[in-house]
């Protein structure tokens, strides 16, 4: 069975992965912080689908989920409508 893969879709723009900016996370522990100062980095957008972030498998799937969700909790991006799309 094939993996899956997919972009993420967030506001009419494509979830293009994670810049160099950080920005200290209210929430400890989730594996990509550094647990000295709870740095996370800011997520990158673009409107260009071929510099989407293609995601592969269905457990990296839910890992950026995770990661996209950590900063609406933390409250670094808002969202109207977010779409997975499938390639």
């Amino acid at each position: 069975m094939a993996l899956i893969k997919a972009i993420i879709k967030i506001n009419g723009l494509y979830y293009a992965g994670e810049g160099l900016e950080t920005y200290n996370s209210s929430v400890k522990g989730i594996g990509w912080y550094d647990y000295k100062t709870n740095e996370i980095s800011r997520l990158k957008f673009t409107e260009e689908e071929n510099a989407a972030y293609i995601t592969e498998g269905n457990r990296n799937l839910k890992s950026t989920l995770d990661k996209i969700f950590q900063r609406v909790q933390d409250q670094e991006i808002e969202f109207d409508k977010i779409e997975i799309i499938k390639l």
